[in-house]
């Protein structure tokens, strides 16, 4: 028989602040477990637990585990995670929804102060920032997220706050709630960039904070380069112009896969239809009509069935949305203009990597294909080319803009880092005393830092040539092998030593988000964390679990939130498969 010897120690919460109100157990036990021999085969009956189990710690464990995984406080007090816990635990005491709250919530304290103590270090960032309006709590919700690139040229997002904006929604409101937002984590003078859509109470809150910000002198050109509009969203008003012109054609294949859907019975038929044609597709996809990239995945899902649907009509006298010829050919030609698109709005949305150096050659990829499609012969795809070029500015103008604002830029760059050199030479002085001893301790080493500080103050001066004019006149770097693989940090990283100021400046513009999906995603994360059975929940509540996800996941080098992030409109219909021996798994 096994033998147990177990000591227990229970102590009630002190002045240490460990949870308070909670009784923390700490267990040690030592078990020899009774082995059977069943044929040769050793059983072990029973777990064994060695070591010391920490409460407090298993606590702030569990807390992390909500956070970051979006889960309701309520799932702490689920009896099969209970059970499974105790199976391995024994020393395990069960918490309430209310304990691991006030768990998750101190949590979000620590990992704020620890954000709040990186951000003394950053030097300058961009912001992005949008709005939510939640049906569940009928309230409007503002998000702040911040973007920098750290001394190791590594790319930083983090959800800097996420709070209720009171009614009514003005941009004069919009640019308090921001600079309030700022102040609390101290970063008011650090503010490079902030990234909106084209709605008009944006511009009114750009122009607000831009005046505040002007007033201290923080901002850079002037702040020229305060005022970054989303890209995508730019993307989303052109292709929304075009697609307008086959709008009658979307509504029809929209109609259509609604009714397929709508009866089992017309699913089946679609899907015979679909084994006799052996055609290697099983998806219809509905779109997001707020969405033009859903509207492309379901034009160029539709197209792959185009001959299903004549069928169909053949088979069923109720349906009236079947396309013509003509029709079909329109679609698959916007859906060559749209595939380019699409391509570019998921490159320039990424949030871990560097976009903004990405924005020029994607507006030329796209410059080029409407070029390349307005000499068509075709007059509907040239209708909707030129709804697309529009409002294309002149290049030549735009190209002499950016060299003159740029060579301003490196020149502010210049004068801070001067700046920031002569006052480092000047605080290196000693004031000479100490014991003999001392300055032959040292003596050395000071003669090295007096010859650094010289080199400090010489290079202070700005030679003939600048580092923009040699980066300038270099050779452009060419890629060898996947051009997609390259990493403009890595590349700046390894030659900061040969342009250190224009490395800094690089470093900053780097990390300018051109789109704000990194904010829009949050709201994705917010309606399943405020979904209807927590709508209840405060708006600081609110604010800490989509925070602290953000946060915790970052700690944990979770990248994705662990639910696929679906917009519930946009599904995809799995046509049936039919049994017997005609039937067919198509892949």
């Amino acid at each position: 028989m096994g033998k147990t010897r177990e000591k227990k120690r229970l102590r009630e919460p002190g002045s240490d602040g460990a949870f308070s109100g909670e009784r923390i157990q700490e267990e040690q036990t030592e078990i020899a477990l009774l082995v059977v021999d069943c044929g040769g085969v050793a059983v072990k009956p029973t777990q064994a637990l060695s070591g010391k189990f920490d409460m407090s710690k298993m606590r702030e464990l569990i807390a992390h585990w909500v956070l970051m995984h979006e889960h309701p406080f309520t799932v702490v007090e689920e009896e099969g995670l209970n059970n499974m816990i105790k199976y391995e635990i024994p020393g395990w005491t069960p918490v309430s929804r209310y304990t691991c709250k006030k768990d998750c919530m101190k949590v979000y304290e620590s990992e704020k102060t620890k954000l709040k103590t990186l951000l003394k270090t950053v030097t300058k960032t961009s912001l992005t920032t949008d709005l939510w309006n939640l049906g569940n709590q009928k309230m409007e919700y503002m998000v702040l997220t911040g973007h920098w690139i750290d001394s190791t040229w590594r790319l930083n997002r983090r959800i800097l706050n996420f709070v209720r904006l009171p009614p009514p929604r003005t941009g004069i409101a919009i640019a308090d709630g921001i600079f309030k937002c700022l102040i609390g984590w101290g970063i008011e003078n650090k503010v490079y960039t902030i990234s909106v859509d084209n709605a008009l109470s944006n511009d009114v809150a750009i122009k607000v904070l831009k005046e505040n910000f002007e007033v201290s002198g923080k901002l850079l050109c002037g702040g020229k380069l305060f005022h970054v509009r989303c890209c995508t969203h730019i993307l989303n008003l052109i292709v929304q112009d075009g697609l307008h012109q086959i709008r009658h054609i979307i509504d029809d294949i929209y109609e259509s896969v609604l009714y397929i859907n709508s009866l089992e019975s017309r699913l089946k038929v679609f899907s015979e239809i679909v084994q006799q044609l052996k055609l290697p597709y099983r998806k219809l996809i509905l779109h997001c009509k707020t969405r033009w990239n859903s509207t492309y995945e379901m034009l160029a899902t539709i197209i792959k069935f185009k001959q299903v649907f004549p069928r169909v009509k053949e088979r069923d006298i109720n349906y009236h949305n079947n396309l013509s010829d003509e029709d079909w050919k329109k679609v698959e030609k916007v859906c060559e203009v749209l595939k380019v698109f699409s391509g570019s709005t998921k490159l320039i949305s990424g949030s871990d990597y560097p976009t903004s150096n990405l924005f020029l050659k994607e507006v030329c990829v796209v410059k080029c294909m409407l070029d390349s499609k307005s000499e068509s012969e075709d007059d509907f795809i040239r209708v909707i080319v030129r709804k697309m070029k529009h409002k294309r500015t002149e290049g030549r103008a735009n190209m002499v803009t950016v060299r003159d604002v740029l060579y301003e830029l490196y020149g502010e760059y210049v004068q801070a880092n001067q700046g920031v050199t002569i006052a480092r030479a000047s605080t290196s002085q000693g004031d000479g005393h100490g014991t003999i001893d001392e300055v032959a301790a040292v003596e050395g080493a000071k003669a090295w830092d007096d010859f650094s500080t010289f080199l400090d103050v010489v290079e202070t001066v700005e030679p003939s040539q600048s580092e923009l004019d040699c980066y300038c006149g270099e050779g452009c770097h060419k890629c060898v092998g996947d051009h997609d693989s390259f990493d403009a940090l890595q590349w700046w990283k390894a030659n900061s030593t040969n342009f250190p100021v224009l490395s800094r400046m690089a470093r900053e513009i780097l990390a300018i988000p051109i789109t704000m999906v990194a904010s829009e995603f949050v709201f994705s994360a917010g309606s399943r964390v405020i979904d209807s059975y927590r709508a209840s929940l405060s708006p600081a509540t609110v604010g800490m679990l989509l925070c602290g996800c953000d946060w915790c996941r970052t700690l944990n080098g979770v990248k994705k939130g662990c639910k696929k992030e679906e917009d519930e409109n946009h599904f995809e219909i799995q046509l049936p498969v039919l049994s017997g021996d005609e039937s067919q798994q198509i892949g």
